[in-house]
């Protein structure tokens, strides 16, 4: 992963947490889900769409900023245009005082929510710049699972810039049967994942890395039924007297077939042999 730019040692310690560990990893990285990039709406326009995501660009009327007890801070930009005001809220985010002023053009997109008072409000939107725009309007961003020190914006660079290189990943699934399924290919599936077009595209691709991962515990499995004598489990032994007592213990009487099945798995953990 250190090869990547802008990821060294520490970076790639916080990636491992998260499972990333090769580029492969970081290609079929699945998000938690997908985010609307939201719609392009005046002032006005995104006090009237509470709970949807808004793009809007304005001039800042004003600013307040102030402590709500020991580090608790919240930011607050009243923003304006010919149709009307919106006021943005951050919390904990003192370093905005220093580039959101008094009378700047800013372009933000954020949930419309409401305050304590019922009031339309941009919680916690991002803000576009020239070094790092907002995605347009209209389309879908991946949201992923995070560690302290790799925030959403990292990781979207990161899995966005290996792109190119899904031709690598092999795929293992005869094509018959991902087509069969719905699936598509690997190297399909991992630009969905992290450039999706839309929600349906993104799903297929999201069950196509969940359908690699129980491929790989099947071939797994299948090795190690195929050399059932190599390694030693622990034998677990029940007297007839503690099994009875077991099957007491459950709060249904065991069929005909569950009942045989149960004396399969007392007799595999009595055996040393792995199951």
């Amino acid at each position: 992963m250190t090869t990547l730019a802008g990821v060294g040692p520490a970076r790639a310690r916080l990636l491992s947490e998260l499972g990333v560990h090769t580029i492969r990893d970081l290609l079929l990285f699945s998000p938690l889900r997908l985010e609307s990039t939201g719609v392009r709406a005046t002032c006005e326009e995104a006090a009237s769409l509470v709970g949807a995501v808004v793009q809007v660009t304005a001039r800042v009327e004003r600013t307040r900023f102030f402590r709500r007890g020991g580090r608790q801070s919240v930011f607050t930009a009243y923003l304006e245009d010919e149709s009307g005001t919106i006021e943005a809220h951050w919390f904990n985010q003192s370093w905005l005082k220093e580039s959101v002023v008094k009378d700047a053009g800013i372009t933000v997109a954020g949930r419309v929510g409401l305050t304590k008072k019922g009031k339309p409000s941009l919680i916690v939107p991002r803000i576009g710049t020239e070094e790092k725009p907002l995605p347009a309007p209209g389309g879908w961003e991946p949201v992923y699972p995070t560690v302290d020190g790799i925030g959403q914006g990292l990781l979207r660079g990161l899995c966005r810039g290996v792109l190119d290189r899904a031709e690598e990943l092999e795929e293992r699934a005869p094509l018959a049967l991902l087509k069969q399924l719905g699936l598509p290919a690997l190297p399909v599936a991992a630009a969905a994942l992290h450039e999706p077009a839309n929600p349906t595209e993104y799903t297929a691709a999201r069950r196509r890395v969940a359908f690699e991962g129980c491929l790989a515990m099947q071939a797994r499995l299948q090795q190690r039924g195929s050399n059932p004598s190599e390694g030693e489990a622990l034998a677990v032994e029940t007297t007839d007297e503690q099994h009875e007592e077991q099957k007491a213990l459950l709060p249904f009487r065991l069929t005909g077939d569950q009942a045989r099945v149960v004396e399969e798995v007392r007799a595999d953990l009595a055996r040393q042999r792995p199951m």
